[in-house]
């Protein structure tokens, strides 16, 4: 069985505005660092789309981590993956949620991976991989500016 723990940041200059997203997984021995701009974008889908970013480069059904500092994410991934486990997609999509084609997309990667748990984090407290996806999604979205 493989771990994977994965750190997720996300963010948007004036939400909305210009935005980043990065994720590090961190696997055994094994590090990736991925990050992705957008030209337009709010903090609440640049938070998921880290974490799709990250479910999207894994190439193996995995027991995964995910530390993030938006409680709006972990929520929704705790509160979801547990719900998907016995619900159609049809059924979550009449249930009306902000931003459901990225849950939606959540969904479909969370569904190939063997368990998913995601941990809050405090934001700018001093752990090292957060500090580390904080800084690589802000280039991203200071990027898109230009």
């Amino acid at each position: 069985m493989t771990q994977v723990t994965m750190y997720t940041d996300g963010c948007a200059l004036g939400n909305p505005g210009p935005g980043g997203s990065a994720v590090v997984l961190l696997s055994g021995n094994h590090r990736k660092e991925i990050s992705k701009g957008f030209p337009y974008t709010t903090n609440n889908k640049a938070e998921l789309s880290a974490v799709i970013l990250g479910l999207e480069n894994l190439k193996y059904s995995c027991d995964i981590t995910i530390y993030t500092n938006s409680e709006h994410v972990a929520r929704g991934i705790n509160k979801w993956t547990s719900f998907n486990k016995n619900t159609k997609k049809h059924e979550i999509q009449k249930k009306g949620i902000a931003n459901r084609d990225l849950w939606d997309k959540y969904l479909e990667l969370a569904n190939k991976q063997k368990t998913i748990k995601a941990i809050w984090v405090k934001a700018h407290a001093g752990n090292k991989e957060n500090e580390k996806v904080d800084k690589l999604a802000k280039k991203e979205a200071y990027e898109q500016r230009k």
